[in-house]
């Protein structure tokens, strides 16, 4: 009896550890909790999490940080600024968020004192901000004179310097989109990604730190108000990048294209996500991506797409196994998904 019971013990308990394999055994094994990080009269559409703190850039334009450990939050800025719709945080005092209005700026806090950068002497709308632990980034926003503004940093944003290559013109109707600042992504020191959409929806990739730039476009659908809205790289060679058309979030037609080639060339999925999404990243072998229609994930590098959570998401970020998606009312919702 002894002998069985220690052998039926021991299935029982290799059975709960076996790894998730099915897109169902994942749900089932998925925990999420609601976490108050700010007012319930924001939204947030840009996130970043480092150390024991939540940091989010918010519509009524100040930025706030949760405390994990006091279960509580705190506004960290006092400017009164525009819409903000991204953050970079570099230090538990020292962010940049980005503004997106019509003469936008970048919000630079170091030590509680704000201070205003402009790359491009506030005559953009910005739309996605990136920088590496080193201190090297960019900047994007929308067209000036039909050349789509480029800026890069080496100093942690402090300074900027447009890139000026003709890869960067762009006839009308082509821009950036500001829904969740994940439109740039600095992969490195070196290697700096974009996306833009509208009329023409393009890749951009830089492997000099913006002195040359190389594009391909891309096969979104054509719209004012449609094409790609994030894009995210878990190495090098390999990206995906998602959108859609946030006027008609549960259309999903071509809102959803995978790289292997490091942007060279991109194909659809076999299974493509539930509709529009406004963000997308990876986070220890599994991919996310959320929108107006819920959180859909991946198990096998985007080939396959099935709904995790169906409420209204704007942005994601992900640290120490587990997800947080900013949504509505000033919340936002820890995902913590079963080890793979």
């Amino acid at each position: 009896m002894t002998r069985l019971l220690l052998f039926t013990l021991l299935l029982t308990g290799l059975a709960s550890c076996a790894p998730v394999s099915t897109p169902q055994s994942f749900r089932d094994k998925t925990a999420s909790r609601i976490l108050q990080y700010g007012p319930d009269t924001v939204h947030a559409r840009g996130i970043a999490v480092k150390d024991n703190f939540i940091y989010t850039a918010n519509d009524n334009g100040f930025v706030y940080q949760y405390d994990f450990s006091k279960n509580s939050y705190r506004q960290l800025t006092q400017l009164a600024q525009p819409e903000l719709r991204d953050i970079h945080v570099i230090s538990e005092d020292y962010f940049l968020a980005l503004q997106s209005n019509d003469r936008s700026s970048l919000l630079l806090s170091k030590g509680l004192v704000e201070q205003l950068v402009d790359p491009f002497l506030r005559r953009t709308f910005l739309d996605g901000l990136d920088i590496t632990a080193n201190g090297h980034g960019i900047v994007m926003g929308d067209p000036i004179s039909s050349r789509l503004q480029v800026a890069v940093t080496s100093d942690y944003g402090k300074n900027w310097e447009p890139c000026m290559s003709d890869v960067l013109k762009c006839d009308d109707g082509e821009a950036g989109f500001a829904a969740s600042g994940s439109n740039v992504q600095a992969l490195n020191d070196s290697v700096f990604v974009f996306v833009s959409g509208g009329k023409i929806s393009r890749f951009f990739k830089t492997t000099d730190a913006g002195q040359s730039w190389m594009s391909v476009q891309l096969p979104f659908l054509s719209s004012e108000a449609s094409g790609p809205f994030s894009v995210h790289f878990s190495d090098l060679n390999f990206g995906i990048a998602v959108g859609g058309n946030y006027l008609a979030p549960n259309d999903t037609v071509q809102n959803c294209f995978i790289t292997s080639d490091g942007g060279y060339n991109w194909h659809q999925p076999l299974k493509t996500t539930s509709g529009y999404k406004s963000s997308v990243l990876e986070h220890n072998g599994t991919w996310y991506a959320c929108g107006s229609n819920g959180i859909d994930f991946s198990l096998d590098k985007g080939q396959h797409w099935y709904v995790l959570n169906g409420e209204n998401f704007f942005a994601l970020a992900a640290d120490n196994g587990k997800i947080f998606a900013t949504m509505t009312k000033g919340r936002v919702m820890e995902i913590t998904p079963p080890k793979r």
